[in-house]
């Protein structure tokens, strides 16, 4: 019974030397301790309210106005119609979904989604 709690004993003590290895059979430096610290000084940066932008007359710089939100859309909705159609001439039916995928997300999202199938 002794011999088998000191093979026990052994066994466990080699599965933690395996344990704390690298793959080469090195031995790995032990984890740093999590430490947290605090410091009294803060850095403050103060946000302008719309109403301040407002007085200082820089509110056009910060926000379309609707004329030119309407210019927006008619604009992104020209490109993805004249999409469209390439896509169509190209022999892709594509849906208005798809195409805004393609247009305004990510190549590789694109691709994931849609397929291989629509040309660029």
């Amino acid at each position: 019974m002794l011999f088998l709690f000191a093979l026990f004993v052994i066994i466990v003590l080699l599965i933690n030397e395996i344990i704390n290895m690298d793959t080469e059979g090195k031995k790995l430096p032990p984890e740093p301790e999590a430490k947290v610290s605090f410091h009294d000084t803060i850095s403050v940066v103060l946000i302008p309210v719309r109403s301040e932008f407002i007085k200082a007359n820089l509110a056009h710089l910060m926000w379309h106005n609707r004329d030119e939100f309407k210019e927006i859309q008619h604009n992104a909705l020209t490109e993805i119609n004249e999409f469209m159609e390439q896509q169509r001439l190209l022999g892709n039916e594509i849906t208005l979904k798809e195409a805004c995928k393609i247009l305004y997300q990510s190549e590789e999202l694109v691709e994931a989604k849609v397929g291989s199938s629509v040309n660029y």
